[in-house]
């Protein structure tokens, strides 16, 4: 007899799309395209037998494997289908908390059930709901092509060319379909939906009171009935020692007015809008559960809520005196003499601002009624599946995002020759031709290269490795993170640190400004091989020191040693020296083009020194010169590296450069409303707050997601502590705009805090507000959400192609449950001992083994064979001159491998989404043991599927 596997002990399904038939023996059944697990009765069984045929006749092996994404169709209905004994769900105890689970969805088995719906039911959020609409559609369709009394015979004919072994009877036709679309429809399928709950799903909405006029007037009803009687200056008094009932309505009048943090009298920094502490109310003791400690209303508080209330009108009246109307317009105001925070109504606070205004919403005073919204998500707070995917993404594709500012090259193939020439090559001597490169310094030193000082000294004023005060911005971040258009890629003019001549910025037709949409990473390229093995190289190198530029040089050496041929452009270039001599008597401007050629030189990635007819009588190249660096280190502090391609000279920046370090990797955590309802409710309000804008004309929430270090002041100020800011910061960034953002007062650092790895939060939070339809976007156009779900769903619709990460929810469920893959096997699929049964559980072991190594090697192979084709690319320009002087000045050398060398990427530990604590608490799932696996006999159980 054919051991009959099942699927959790239970419901014994298999999703498949135009499987070829196995023994087939007539023509219709050559033409069907049924799943031919579904039996001639219409449920969805699966036998041993039929899945070593399905293996086998569809060539599913490794030269096949995209094949198995079928596979895992009928285990994601498995997932979501427990077994009638609860004890044998593998799902039953998982629950999320600090220690154990992070990953884990609350109350998961609930929502998987919810998921998968009920048969026959209409509902759009369910597998089975969706199923049934579409039938719904398919046989009025007919009834309307074909009339009532025919559309059944044209539906069954339909559908028995479609299931030609199932029973050809109308109400088993039928049956049969939907179980086919429960499992291969690419939208509503098991899989379908499944991937949509845990790749797209976001972290639910919480239910709040709002703080609107009507609930505002309600509330204020309540005090003045309990308190009628006492003058508004005995108030105080009385709240300390109100009864319960009375406390209650006091209680809910503090939340609405900002919560329990003094604020009146407080000093400015002690009260937080990103970090409300809501009160709550004494919780008696129920059935054996002790009893909580509610809010005390202190003798402070009981004065605050006072002012708050009421300010310093209506001291000698009772409360009961005080009419609605009145209390609208007479209300506690002079919030904004302690807070120049936006309201959370978007509006900034004036003079007429109350303490109401502080707050859009509060929550119930009794923590257990305070409810998640299962019909409203928010979008970019991630939950613990979305968690569990994007540190498998950033573990495994290890992506970075860089912005570049690229001094641009205007003669000559710098794939074939890399010198001065190919960058200044005008022939005109004014002021343009010094003011090129004299412009480039100028940006290398007020922008980029940190300042050094000496021992003793104060820190030099141009010091770019000072954050810009009361921001997260270095001066070089302001070129690409500014609200402003018309400062949005300009690069100024520092006429303070240094005397100089040059305009009021740097003429844009020198540069370009490049903020890459994409990120770099294992699989994708960055804008070029240049650009994305040299960041690595460079992350890897761990290296401390920058490059100092030399001025060094003398314009007798500009035909020889730095290889101008041309004798009109070195007349221009000495002529326009020649034309500032009296406005530039120290030949600052002069050191500049030495500066910049000496730069070049350095980058020219030639095996010896420049091969020219123009070499200085004497001189004699070193007899073991070494290979030139392909990039150098302009500030290692910051991530910033120079190296030349084939457009110019790139001066490249990592974002977010100092967060990428392992010592900004913490513990692995957990992220729910029941693991920690307050932080949950924290970062729901600030994402809520941050959407309310997103039609602000400025863009100003763009700086809140962009302030990762959380630097800009809690309470701003453009003169702070009396110190004016120099003019070029003011030319470099709307300082206003900076004290607006904070105003929103969101403390950007703390959303989705339960992303361990400070860089990869950094990449999430800049991403989200490029995941939206809004107006306003990141100041860098990368989206690092959408990247990880193209690398888990991209091919779901190609029958003959898999996605990099097929295998996303089988090992996500191995996570879950702490089981090896051998164990999952064996849990879901009842394998017994008879040789079919045996030979299929081996065929589909190898199959995913081979699929669970996927994600990692393609990722490394890819990599590894980018660098490869890029050296070839190196080679094959080389090999293809002619001219022994070509050859010998050409940029052939490469990155070399080794200890801290790109080769250590694809293992370094700077892209571990968490530290590790225990032996089994890594990310990776446990791989493949196949050498102890023991066949287990169990007895099979079978439910017939649903109709």
């Amino acid at each position: 007899m054919k051991k009959l596997l099942t699927i959790l002990g239970g419901l014994g399904m298999v999703a498949t799309t135009g499987l070829t038939v196995v023994a087939c023996t007539n023509k219709d059944e050559d033409e069907s395209t049924g799943s031919k697990f579904i039996d001639d009765t219409g449920d969805l069984n699966i036998t041993s037998e039929t899945l070593l045929n399905w293996v086998r006749e569809n060539s599913i092996g490794l030269n096949n494997i995209a094949k198995m994404k079928e596979f895992f169709q009928f285990f994601a209905v498995a997932i979501m289908n427990p077994p009638t004994d609860k004890d044998k769900d593998i799902l039953k105890d998982i629950v999320p908390s600090e220690s154990s689970n992070q990953y884990a969805l609350e109350d998961l088995r609930a929502q998987l059930t919810k998921l998968w719906g009920n048969p026959g039911e209409i509902d759009n959020t369910t597998v089975n709901g969706k199923v049934e609409q579409a039938w719904r559609q398919k046989a009025d369709k007919s009834k309307e092509d074909n009339g009532e009394k025919k559309y059944k015979d044209v539906l069954k004919k339909e559908l028995h060319k479609q299931f030609p072994w199932v029973k050809n009877d109308y109400d088993t036709l039928v049956k049969a379909w939907k179980n086919n679309e429960r499992l291969t429809n690419s939208e509503y399928s098991a899989y379908g939906m499944l991937t949509k709950k845990l790749i797209d799903g976001n972290s639910k909405n919480v239910i709040m009171n709002q703080n609107s006029p009507n609930a505002i007037q309600t509330e204020w009803g309540k005090f003045r009935s309990a308190f009628g009687g006492i003058k508004v200056s005995a108030l105080p008094a009385e709240l300390e020692k109100a009864t319960e009932d009375k406390k209650n309505v006091a209680l809910n009048l503090i939340n609405m007015t900002g919560g329990t943090e003094e604020i009146a009298k407080g000093d400015k920094a002690s009260w937080s809008l990103s970090a409300i502490k809501w009160a709550t109310k004494d919780i008696p003791a129920i059935e054996g559960t002790p009893a909580k400690q509610g809010t005390t209303i202190t003798p402070e508080l009981a004065a605050d809520l006072n002012n708050r209330l009421f300010g310093s009108k209506f001291a000698d009246k009772k409360v009961s005196e005080i009419t609605d109307e009145a209390f609208g317009q007479g209300r506690g105001t002079g919030v904004e003499q302690h807070w120049t925070y936006m309201s959370s109504q978007g509006r900034q606070l004036n003079s007429n601002s109350s303490y109401f205004d502080l707050v859009s919403e509060y929550p119930n005073l009794d923590p257990s009624d305070i409810k998640t919204d299962s019909d409203n998500e928010v979008y970019g707070l991630l939950t613990n599946s979305q968690r569990y995917l994007m540190d498998t993404y950033f573990k495994n594709e290890k992506p970075i995002s860089v912005s570049e500012v690229v001094f641009k090259s205007t003669n000559g193939d710098l794939t074939k020759n890399i010198n001065g020439p190919a960058f200044l090559n005008s022939t005109t001597p004014d002021a343009k031709n010094w003011q090129q490169y004299y412009g480039l310094v100028n940006f290398l030193e007020n922008y980029v290269l940190g300042a050094e000082s000496k021992e003793g000294e104060p820190q030099p004023t141009n010091d770019n490795n000072k954050k810009i005060e009361g921001s997260s911005l270095y001066k070089f971040d302001t070129i690409f993170a500014n609200t402003n258009p018309t400062k949005k890629g300009h690069i100024w003019t520092n006429k303070e640190s240094t005397q100089t001549i040059l305009p009021e910025e740097w003429d844009a037709a020198n540069f370009e400004v490049k903020a890459p949409d994409t990120l770099i990473s294992m699989n994708n390229p960055g804008s070029s091989s240049m650009q994305k093995y040299a960041v690595y190289d460079f992350l890897a190198s761990e290296t401390k020191t920058s490059k100092k530029l030399s001025d060094v040089g003398s314009l007798d050496d500009l035909l020889g040693k730095y290889e101008f041929t041309n004798t009109a452009v070195v007349d221009a270039i000495k002529q326009s020296l020649k034309n500032i001599e009296k406005e530039d008597p120290n030949k600052v401007v002069e050191k500049s083009l030495f500066k910049t050629l000496n730069l070049i030189q350095s980058l020219d990635r030639r095996d010896t020194p420049p091969a020219t007819p123009g070499v200085r009588e004497n001189e004699q190249p070193p007899t073991n010169a070494e290979p030139k660096k392909v990039y150098e280190v302009l500030n290692a502090e910051q991530g910033i590296i120079a190296f030349i391609d084939k457009d110019g000279l790139h001066i490249t920046k990592i974002n977010g450069f100092e967060l990428l370090k392992q010592d900004k990797i913490t513990a692995q955590k957990s992220f729910g409303f029941t693991v920690d309802k307050k932080t949950y409710m924290e970062e729901v309000s600030k994402l809520k707050r941050l959407n309310s804008l997103k039609d602000e004309p400025l863009g100003l929430r763009r700086l809140v997601f962009q302030d990762y270090a959380n630097q800009i002041w809690p309470n701003p100020n453009p003169t702070r502590d009396g110190v004016t800011p120099p003019d070029f910061i003011d030319k470099l960034v709307d300082r206003k705009d900076i004290l607006k953002a904070k105003d929103i007062g969101v403390d950007y650092a703390s959303i989705n805090s339960a992303i361990s790895n400070e860089y990869e939060k950094f990449l999430v939070n800049n991403s989200i507000l490029n995941g939206t339809s809004d107006t306003t976007k990141s100041f860098y156009g990368f989206n690092v959400i959408a990247e990880m779900k193209k690398e888990m769903t991209e091919n779901d619709k190609d029958a003959n192609k898999l996605s990099k990460n097929n295998i996303w929810l089988w090992d996500y469920i191995i996570k879950l449950t702490g089981k090896s893959h051998d164990e999952l096997m064996q849990a879901m699929f009842k394998f017994g001992d008879d040789p079919i049964s045996k030979q299929t559980k081996k065929d589909l072991r190898q199959l995913l083994k081979k699929l669970d190594e996927l994600p990692t090697t393609n990722s490394t192979n890819a990599y590894n064979t980018g660098k490869q084709k890029w050296d070839q690319d190196i080679d094959n320009v080389f090999n293809a001159m002619t001219n022994p002087i070509d050859k010998k000045n050409a940029p052939k050398a490469k990155l070399t491998d080794g200890e801290k060398t790109w080769s250590t990427i694809p293992s370094s530990k700077l892209f571990d989404p968490f530290t590790t604590t225990t032996a089994n608490g890594s990310l990776q799932a446990a791989r493949f043991n196949f050498d102890n696996v023991k066949n287990v006999v169990l007895p099979s159980q079978n439910r017939k599927g649903v109709n």
